[in-house]
């Protein structure tokens, strides 16, 4: 689990990263909004390790390295769900910029495609004219 978090992390972090290029702009996207997505289950297993834990503790059969595990983990989550939200708030312009370029270039293609259509109409080919 630790290892995923430090994936998530990297994987969110925008530093040295060109986020002018669209493919890399959705990884990140992506990622942030699974962190988000995941946020509770992954919450819930934390909290289900530390009651665990205390149960283990109480009946002194937890070991000092499972502990320090625990409390890296939970720092490592909270670091986690800290840089997805930055990211989000950071990439949230790009989003919205290449969001709206989409937009226009799909509605650009629908005029030029019935524009299209309709100058096919005129042409002598697309009239049916039959005897009986």
């Amino acid at each position: 689990m630790l290892g995923q978090m430090t994936e998530t992390k990297k994987e969110t972090n925008t530093k040295d990263k060109e986020l002018k290029d669209v493919k890399v702009l959705l990884a990140i996207k992506e990622k942030v909004e699974q962190t988000f997505k995941n946020s509770d289950a992954i919450t819930l297993h934390i909290d289900q390790l530390e009651e665990s834990l205390r149960l283990f503790q109480q009946k002194k059969m937890a070991k000092d390295s499972q502990i320090k595990s625990l409390a890296k983990l939970n720092k490592e989550w909270n670091d986690v769900k800290k840089i997805a939200k930055d990211t989000k708030k950071e990439i949230q312009p790009l989003v919205t910029m290449e969001n709206d370029t989409n937009s226009h270039l799909i509605k650009k293609l629908e005029e030029d495609i019935t524009l299209f259509i309709q100058e096919m109409k005129k042409r002598e080919f697309f009239q049916y004219k039959c005897g009986v």
